[in-house]
Parts: C-alpha cells; structure tokens; sequence
C-alpha cells in the first residue's frame, strides 16, 4: 500500500509541477499546490503560493486565481487571473501536467534502457564511425578513436565530444585521441557546417528487430544477436557492420555473430544482402 502512494504520488507531484511551472512563467499566480485532497493535512505559505498536503492521496491540484478545481472562484480581472490571459496560455497550462508525465515516462525508460546497456555509448568518447569525407577523416582520425581532449577540455561521455566539436566548428582544433594503447594529438580544420562533421555514435552492431523474409530471417539471425565480424574482418560498431556491406551490394557475405545466453559460442553463415 505504502508503495502504491508513494509512486502515485511521484507521478502526482510531476502532473501538478507542470501546471504550476507553465501558470508561473506565463505570469499567472498560483494560489495553492497541494499533494492530494482535501481536507488539508498540513502545508507552509512561501511567496504567493501556500504548498500543501492534503488528506486524500488520490491526487493533487495546483490552484490558479481565476481558476478553481473546487468551490466558486470568481474572476476580478486581474492581470494575474487564468480568465485575463490568452487563450494559447490558458491552453498551455491545462496541458502541461498530462506533457511532464509523458517526459517522466520517456526518461524512467531511458534511464532503464540505459542501465541495460543499450545505451552505453552515451557513456562512451568512442568514435563509432568517422566518414571519409570528412575533415576529421583526412585529418588521420578513425572509426575506434577514443575522445580524450578537444582543444585542452577533457571530455568523458559521448555528449562531451559532440559539444566540444560542435563549439569549434570553422576553427581549427586540436584532438587528443587514444588509439590502440597510445595517444595522439591531430589538428583538425574543421568545417563550419555541423552535417560535415563526419563521427557516428558507436553503437553496438547488435541485431534489432529481424523482419520476416528479409536475408537476416532466412540465415537464422534473432534479435539481440551480435555481429562481430563480416567477411572474417572484426566489427565493433554498427557503422563498421554497415560500411563492408554497403559496398557489396548484391554479394555474398559471411556474418559471424554470437547469442547471449546460447553457448554455443560464434555463428556464421553466408547471406546476400539486397542491392
């Protein structure tokens, strides 16, 4: 039981905070946030605002002037009032509590799907893939490349190098990379235009959904396997996987890939991928 309010009143806290947060900011006040109904438990007045825990743990409501989710409230014209703004902020603020759910919702799963390790390399300065168009490519960077430093900032996640990168577009940047147990240091010009910046997140070349009748069904691959090489050559992204079967469009291929919890060790098996 205790467990159930307490997750209902997470998913309570987050549908009034998005109420409250929106009716602040487009200048509306708030008379009350309360955790549950009434009749009030206790609560403490800070500013405009008295915050509240009130008896019922069935819900909660955030009360704006001009507003009521219970009794009679009669608008005064006041500036600060629901009534007196526009019809977009009115709007805005009924919807926000429903929007802060979906964006709790989305974050719980990422955080799950990270603790899973589907998205490790968010944690990762890994270079998944670098195209040979590219600046960073001439330069002598490579798809395996770990991220140290971008122009002295020490970066350590995934998200670090994009920005470090992205702030230095047009300029000329120093890359400390570590490769193959040694570091090296590559000045790189690179282009003002974030689409030419080349690098791919290293993402695991694992196998998602396999769609029936397509080459991966008939040669037995299932979701969740992952591929370690192609044509006997050693694959750690899913951009290295791609870029060997790219270029033989319409030819045979060995794919070699291991199953979790199989033990049979590695499988291959030879498939043609459509041109």
């Amino acid at each position: 039981m205790l467990s159930f309010v307490f997750v209902l009143g997470v998913l309570v806290f987050v549908h009034e905070m998005g109420h409250f947060l929106v009716a602040k900011k487009c200048g509306m006040k708030v008379e009350q946030f309360s955790l549950g109904y009434p009749p009030k438990a206790f609560g403490v007045r800070y500013g405009e605002t008295e915050y509240l825990v009130s008896w019922l743990p069935l819900g909660g409501y955030v009360k704006v002037a001009g507003m009521s989710d219970f009794g009679k409230d009669n608008p005064e014209g006041q500036p600060w009032e629901f009534q007196s703004k526009p019809r977009w902020m009115q709007a805005s603020v009924m919807a926000a509590g429903p929007a802060m759910n979906v964006i709790l919702a989305f974050i719980l799963i990422l955080m799950i799907r990270v603790a899973y390790g589907e998205y490790a390399y968010l944690n990762s300065t890994m270079l998944g893939g670098v195209t040979e168009s590219s600046a960073l490519y001439e330069a002598g960077i490579r798809s395996r490349d770990e991220v140290r430093q971008v122009n002295g900032q020490t970066v350590t996640n995934w998200a670090g190098v994009i920005e470090e990168l992205a702030g230095s577009l047009g300029q000329r940047t120093d890359i400390l990379v570590e490769r193959e147990g040694g570091q090296i240091v590559k000045s790189v010009m690179l282009d003002a235009d974030i689409t030419k910046l080349g690098v791919v997140p290293p993402l695991k070349p694992r196998v998602g959904q396999v769609v029936p009748g397509h080459p991966a069904e008939n040669i037995g691959l299932q979701g969740g396997d992952l591929i370690t090489a192609v044509n006997g050559q050693s694959v750690v992204t899913w951009w290295e996987m791609s870029q060997i079967i790219q270029t033989r469009p319409g030819e045979e291929v060995t794919i070699t890939w291991v199953r979790e919890g199989d033990g049979n060790g590695e499988l291959s098996a030879v498939v043609t991928p459509r041109a």
